[in-house]
């Protein structure tokens, strides 16, 4: 009987571990985002998300902010 109890206490752990992991890594990835501005004559052309800003590029003629 105790060694049934002990298992169930494993299994108990292992899930809360798996839960608080998963939790964490999503909220991970919400908060590394950037607000990627792209303008055409100083007016706002287009807004999007990104992960880097890196990736937030415009085409010739256009400017773009990070942030």
């Amino acid at each position: 009987m105790l060694n049934k109890m002990k298992k169930y206490k494993i299994y108990f752990i292992i899930i809360i571990t798996g839960i608080i992991v998963s939790l964490q890594s999503c909220s991970k990835d919400e908060s590394e985002t950037f607000k990627c501005t792209i303008y055409l004559n100083g007016n706002v052309w287009s807004e999007q998300m990104v992960s880097d800003c890196s990736l937030c590029t415009a085409p010739q003629g256009y400017t773009s902010s990070c942030n």
